[in-house]
């Protein structure tokens, strides 16, 4: 009876587990793709779709030490903007 009880729990565990990785792997599949967007997005300026992406309480600090909120952050980048493939260059 005991084995029987432990071989449950073990299965039952393990179902947990297998469900639980499943659920990891899609949630890191979404926020991949989202990323994904929100670089394209910035790249090609789509200052929109940006925005759409970046929570209220979304904040930066940009290499210099200067930090931004969301809409400061917006702002900042609504300039003129040349992305290369490393970092970002403001010229201004």
């Amino acid at each position: 009876m005991r084995a029987r009880m432990f071989s449950t729990l073990l299965y039952l565990l393990g179902c947990f587990a297998v469900s639980n990785l499943a659920q990891e792997k899609s949630d890191a599949a979404n926020i991949r793709a989202l990323e994904s967007r929100w670089v394209d997005a910035y790249k090609q300026r789509q200052i929109d779709t940006v925005a759409s992406l970046l929570a209220e309480d979304y904040v930066i600090t940009l290499g210099d030490g200067s930090t931004y909120g969301k809409v400061g952050f917006i702002s900042y980048n609504a300039g003129s903007l040349r992305v290369d493939g490393r970092q970002d260059t403001h010229a201004r």
